[in-house]
């Protein structure tokens, strides 16, 4: 041996011998390797675990160890192997079996969840509740619901608070939108453990299947910052993109980016995060980044239906027909009643030119989707300008398959159901293409065809001969009180109801029929009678229950309007009118909050919707939220830019919000496209006039009078602006042609304008208008106060006599005012009318100053004292109250309190009626 060698071999030995002095214990390794699972370092931990073994490969809890740490790192069959050495070592049931139980599931293997885990051998009654629940969980999701019901019943007997049973209950009710029943087990799984992120995810897609969106996205949120603990991976993966979706659909597209851009990190190639993304690219119109990541999706999973449709709606956006078409015939082929997959087909085929193809394939598609209304709608309305091809292949069909002649019927039906009237009632006219009961049904909707089409002799005539030809049969009279009560022959309808109840008194659509008879002729009681009792036998009707809401409302009970609202929107979650009726309830009730979170919900569920955006601005508008108002009406006229309803309401909006010069760039935009409108350009007139514009004001008064209907209303803005140019003359000249065309308003500013100029008795036209409308108590009272005003008393008293007498002398402001007219021209009936005036009320300072000067001005002097006093109390600012006080104190002999009165009412030198009377009375007090 060379001397080098020895001396390598002198140095290796060396280092073995440091090694070994310096190596841990296995005591001290399990030690540091538990700290590191505790903090969720669980690579770290599986290494030190491993190091253990090595030293001794019989340490059952070193391999329990790496088994529960694999579980976290979503190695399920290693964790599942390590678990079952660390049982077979000895490590006790109770431990392994929950951890072995969940390895085996997460990781697919549902027959080894049954054979290789048994709550019987285990003790403790929380591992065998998590047991039982997890071989629940495995039933489920082998699709074996009854079974996993079972289990997880079992598990919650054991252990009501067992979160894997609470959450398996939640997820089998949201499978069969039992949607209290899923609300109810998510909310105990939350309550048991807040940091299961199971227990969130179950909460989550509770909320989601109400519909209650913010609730859902909150809760999904919550899943993803908590540690995956009683998840697998795949299920968080999958959640992430369940919020990704919901993400988009609240229009949190960033949000939603960030949440791709995650999904694609953890997997680069995974299907659903390439799916996810090309979604959000084909949204933001980026078609070749979209395609790349669909393309990616199938080079993975060769079928993927959603992959392969939206990749073909984006061939079809690039005219590509012929690849569309190839991706869309797999989709059709695996899922042949995927209505939306045949109607895009058939638009690829028709791109490509082959229309026959087109209409074979809607044609097809009318068999295999039965009954569903929405799905015949979209072939229907695929059908395009081609509907005749359509109905001929399905009749060439017919004539050699008999499944095909149901398909016949049902696709009329989806014509009428769109209008087209005319080839529904073609098909419709054809002899065999029913029988039996399909046959009356045929005929039915015949009739409705008729109607809808306007020929209502055809329809009346169908109806009859329908009930002639079958009296026996309630749904015959059923459709004929419908025509009836369609064409406003209500009697006729209600024999017809009557009879078709006869023949079938559990009939819920009769009981329908009948409540929306009665509702027609508000009879109020009897619709909601007729209303409830079918929906005692069909609960889940939404129009009757919107109907119940209506006949609720107008009977003026508006809570139980509401809870038939709230029905309605279980029914239907995704539609928008029982929320807006809700908000329309809420507002007739005063409680805008109501009214504005009801509406809200509207909006979450129809974004695009310029009606209901137009109701959310008004509703914010009159809850004095003027700039979330304009930001609502914006909505509505970017969705309906040719609503001059919207605009109108956006104008109104911004001058509510101060933004008064926008809002006259919207009202004059929309005068020039709609110069037909009046309203819109007399409110612009009077914003113009209102900025003292008075050129462009009567440039607007102008256009006016040349519309229909505008004349009365273009001389009202012309007598404006003329009177705020000061051409007194020429703007009492167009009030009065404002009024001559009936325009109420202009008759206050035609009597001021008239005294303006100079005119004689300016105030003439204001009593020819009483003349002639003697009941106009409104103008009345205008020309009283406008007398009054100029102290006019005499030709005031008259028209406050008349009107003290039509509010039957119950009015203490009106019978004040006459009381003080009679004062000023020293009527005899002033203090008797000034008295009941203050019996009425006789807290109010103005009308107990009266009533004290009449006593005054009667000679009863140490009354009025005493009602004066009242009345300066009350009133201690109003200077000719003091004055009336004063007056009162001298004449009584009080003159030092009469000269402190008359002091302060001069004290700050401004002006009242009685200034020059009180200097006098002070002077002459000395």
């Amino acid at each position: 041996m060379t001397q080098g060698i020895k001396r390598w071999l002198g140095l290796t030995a060396a280092a073995l011998l440091l090694a070994g002095c310096g190596a841990q214990s296995v005591e001290d390794l399990m030690h540091q390797a538990e700290e590191l699972r505790e903090q969720g370092r669980y690579e770290s931990a599986i290494a030190d675990y491993r190091e253990v073994l090595e030293q001794d490969p019989d340490n059952a809890e070193a391999r329990f160890g790496v088994g529960a740490s694999q579980l976290r790192l979503g190695e399920y069959g290693r964790a599942a192997n390590a678990l079952e050495r660390a049982r077979d070592g000895g490590i006790s049931a109770e431990r392994i079996d929950p951890l072995l139980a969940r390895a085996l599931l997460w990781d697919g293997q549902y027959d080894a969840v049954h054979r290789k885990v048994d709550s019987e051998n285990l003790t403790d009654a929380g591992a065998q509740a998590e047991v039982l629940a997890l071989r629940g969980e495995a039933h489920r999701q082998e699709g074996f619901e009854g079974e996993a019901r079972e289990r997880f019943r079992a598990a919650l007997d054991l252990d009501e608070n067992n979160v894997t049973a609470l959450v398996g209950m939640s997820r089998l009710a949201a499978a069969m939108e039992r949607t209290d029943d899923a609300r109810t087990f998510a909310e105990r799984a939350v309550a048991v453990d807040e940091e299961s992120p199971a227990a969130w995810l179950a909460t989550a897609n509770a909320a989601r299947l109400e519909q209650r969106q913010e609730d859902a996205l909150d809760a999904y949120a919550r899943v993803l910052d908590l540690p995956v603990t009683d998840l697998s991976s795949r299920e968080q993966f999958n959640a992430r993109g369940q919020y990704v979706q919901m993400l988009l659909a609240a229009d949190r597209r960033d949000d939603a980016r960030d949440e791709v851009d995650t999904m694609l990190r953890q997997g680069s190639r995974h299907p659903y995060a390439n799916y996810l993304a090309g979604l959000m690219a084909y949204g933001d119109d980026d078609l070749s980044n979209a395609v790349e990541h669909l393309q990616t999706v199938l080079s993975v999973t060769q079928e993927n239906p959603p992959a392969q449709t939206l990749l073909a709606a984006i061939r079809i956006r690039q005219e590509q027909y012929n690849q569309a078409v190839s991706l869309l015939r797999d989709v059709v082929s695996a899922q042949p009643a995927n209505a939306q997959a045949r109607a895009m087909l058939a638009t690829a085929y028709r791109g490509a030119g082959q229309d026959r193809r087109a209409n074979e394939v809607l044609a097809e598609g009318m068999r295999y989707v039965g009954d569903d209304s929405q799905a015949l709608a979209i072939l229907a309305q695929a059908a395009g300008d081609d509907v005749d091809g359509v109905i001929e292949n399905l009749r060439a069909r017919a004539e050699t398959n008999p499944e095909f002649r149901p398909a016949q019927l049902r696709f009329a039906q989806a014509l009428v159901g769109r209008g087209e009237f005319e080839p529904a009632m073609g098909m419709l006219e054809q002899p065999g293409i029913a029988e039996g009961d399909d046959e009356i049904m045929r005929r039915q909707f015949l009739a409705l065809a008729a109607l809808r089409s306007g020929d209502t002799e055809r329809a009346v005539r169908e109806a009859e001969s329908l009930t002639s030809e079958h009296p026996d049969n309630s749904a015959a009279y059923n459709l004929a009180g419908g025509i009836y009560m369609a064409l406003e022959r209500y009697e006729d309808a209600g024999g017809a109801f009557d009879r078709a109840r006869e023949l079938d008194p559990d009939s819920a659509q009769v009981a329908f029929n009948q409540g929306l008879l009665a509702l027609a002729e508000e009879r109020l009681d009897d619709a909601v009678e007729h209303l409830e009792r079918g929906l005692e036998h069909s609960p889940d009707t939404f129009n009757a229950l919107m109907a119940l809401a209506q006949a609720e409302r107008q009977r003026g009970n508006p809570e139980a309007a509401l809870a038939a609202l709230e029905l309605a929107i279980e029914v239907e979650p995704d539609t928008v009118q029982p929320h807006v009726a809700m908000a329309q309830v809420h507002a007739g009730n005063d409680d805008p909050d109501a009214a504005l979170a009801a509406i809200d919900a509207a909006v979450q569920r129809a974004p695009n919707n310029a009606n209901v955006l137009g109701i959310q601005g008004a509703l914010r508008l009159e809850a004095g939220q003027a700039e979330e108002a304009v930001e609502s009406l914006q909505a509505a006229v970017a969705a309906d830019p040719d609503s001059a309803q919207y605009r109108f309401q956006l104008a109104r909006a911004q001058d509510a919000a101060g933004e008064t010069d926008r809002a006259i760039e919207t009202l004059e935009t929309l005068v020039a496209d709609r110069p037909e409108l009046i309203q819109p350009a007399v409110t612009l007139g009077l914003a113009l006039f209102e900025q003292n514009r008075y050129d462009e004001a009567l440039s607007v008064a102008e256009n006016l009078k040349q519309q229909d209907g505008g004349t009365g209303p273009g001389n009202l803005i012309e007598g404006h602006a003329r009177s705020g140019q000061e051409d007194y003359t020429a703007a009492a000249e167009a009030y009065q042609r404002a009024v001559d065309a009936g325009v109420r308003d202009a008759l206050g500013p035609l009597v001021a304008n008239r005294a303006e100029a100079g005119m004689d008795e300016p105030a003439a036209p204001l009593e020819r208008w009483l003349e002639e409308n003697p009941d106009d108590n409104g103008t009345r009272l205008a020309l009283a106060q406008w007398y009054a005003e100029r102290d006019l008393f005499a030709e005031a008293a008259p028209h406050f006599e008349r009107l003290v007498e039509v509010t039957e002398r119950g009015n203490a402001a009106m019978l004040n005012n006459l009381a003080y007219s009679y004062l000023q021209i020293e009527d005899d009936r002033a203090l008797e009318t000034a008295r009941e005036a203050h019996e009425l009320a006789p807290d109010n300072p103005a009308i107990t100053d009266t009533v004290g000067w009449a006593e005054f001005k009667a000679g009863n002097v140490e009354r009025a004292v005493e009602l004066l006093s009242r009345a300066v109390e009350g009133a201690p600012e109003n200077a000719d109250i003091r004055y009336h006080y004063a007056a009162a104190l001298t004449e009584s002999g009080d003159h030092d309190q009469a000269r402190r009165e008359l002091q302060r009412a001069l004290e700050d030198g401004r002006e009242f009626n009685y200034r020059s009377e009180a200097e006098a009375l002070l002077d002459e007090l000395g």
